[in-house]
């Protein structure tokens, strides 16, 4: 018989002020020219692509980049910069992530100006990643899963036991 709080190690403790809206991908300002966009609970050995918009003022005319050293996160596209009414611009950054191993992840990607290089937006795509059998995943709207790889190698293993 399991003593109190056994299975504490199972379960998942979120900071209150972690965004678990299934509806959609929210971007919040961290600094001036610095976001953060939680785009779900992913499960580990599975790729994702996320839709992640993105309110800036750097004009219509953006590129989305991610750094080489990026190891889950990386670019995909942009959709067409839209004017808002507040004067402000929308773009949709296509990104995909491997969740490769879990725990969390936290990598930026940036929208440059290309018209004047030096206006740029940070945005930082940050989620939680479950191990096999931890829970369901939450995928938030504009994120969806694309590929898995399997990882269980009892099934797959070439040992054919003694002879």
């Amino acid at each position: 018989m399991a003593g109190p709080g056994a299975d504490k190690a199972h379960h998942i403790k979120f900071a209150s002020d972690v965004h678990l809206e299934p509806e959609h991908i929210h971007v919040e300002v961290l600094t001036g020219d610095t976001k953060e966009s939680h785009i779900g609970l992913l499960v580990v050995h599975h790729t994702y692509e996320a839709e992640i918009p993105v309110t800036h003022d750097l004009g219509s005319d953006v590129i989305a980049v991610h750094p080489q050293h990026n190891f889950y996160v990386t670019c995909l596209e942009t959709s067409a910069t839209k004017p808002k009414e507040d004067g402000l611009f929308l773009t949709i950054v296509k990104v995909k992530v491997k969740t490769i191993k879990e725990g969390a992840i936290s990598e930026k990607v940036e929208l440059i100006s290309t018209k004047d290089d030096t206006k740029w937006v940070k945005v930082l795509v940050t989620t939680k990643v479950l191990a096999k059998g931890q829970g369901t995943p939450l995928l938030k709207d504009g994120v969806k899963m694309i590929s898995h790889e399997y990882q269980d190698e009892s099934d797959f293993s070439d040992w054919q036991g003694d002879k």
